[in-house]
């Protein structure tokens, strides 16, 4: 709070079952997400809610019918936790897919695949934000390069962009939950340096 942070709740979308002492709900039930916004309401803690972590790592094919489960969670989930805050008279910002990296979310299309079921143009309409993880470069010349190519005519924010446009009458947002600008996490010395953000 003293600098302006945000604080980035995630919830789990899978495991931790059966459900812990005690508990009425499963930790990764909408319930116990939208318990969550209503503690950060009742103790004032500023947060943004994101709901899973990479679960599009498994996609193989473009739209693949794997990541079906997790946006149907995702709008569960996304949907209890708007609810709590309007309830707390309060408001949260739900994002997602959380995204593996840009073999996923880019060539795989999991992020249009979320996108056209969480946006407001054709789905729920429940995600606020997109975040996703971002992993390039894995040598100090490789990285070197990566803003540009990010950047660059047809690159990732470009695909980003049009991806939001085609699914959201809104600007949303998008993070990088996740980053590192050298991909390699054994034998390089530009990871060891320069680490995960």
């Amino acid at each position: 709070k003293q600098f302006g942070a945000t604080a980035l709740f995630q919830t789990n979308y899978q495991g931790h079952l059966p459900n812990p002492p005690g508990r009425a709900y499963a930790v990764n039930s909408p319930e116990n997400a939208a318990a969550w916004v209503s503690y950060n309401a009742a103790q004032k803690i500023p947060a943004m809610m994101e709901v899973g972590n990479e679960e599009d790592i498994k996609v193989n094919l473009v739209h693949d019918p794997l990541f079906q489960p997790y946006i149907d969670a995702f709008n569960a989930q996304a949907r209890a936790m708007h609810a709590a805050a309007t309830a707390s008279g309060t408001s949260v910002q739900v994002i997602g897919p959380a995204g593996t990296n840009l073999w996923q979310w880019w060539n795989r299309d999991s992020l249009g695949m979320f996108l056209k079921q969480a946006g407001n143009r054709y789905g729920s309409g429940q995600v606020d934000g997109v975040s996703i993880h971002w992993y390039g470069g894995a040598s100090w010349y490789a990285a070197k390069g990566q803003p540009q190519y990010w950047l660059a005519a047809g690159g990732p924010w470009t695909a980003i962009q049009a991806l939001v446009k085609a699914n959201d009458t809104r600007r949303l947002p998008v993070y990088l939950s996740e980053w590192n600008m050298g991909a390699g996490d054994s034998g390089n010395t530009f990871n060891a340096t320069a680490g995960h953000g």
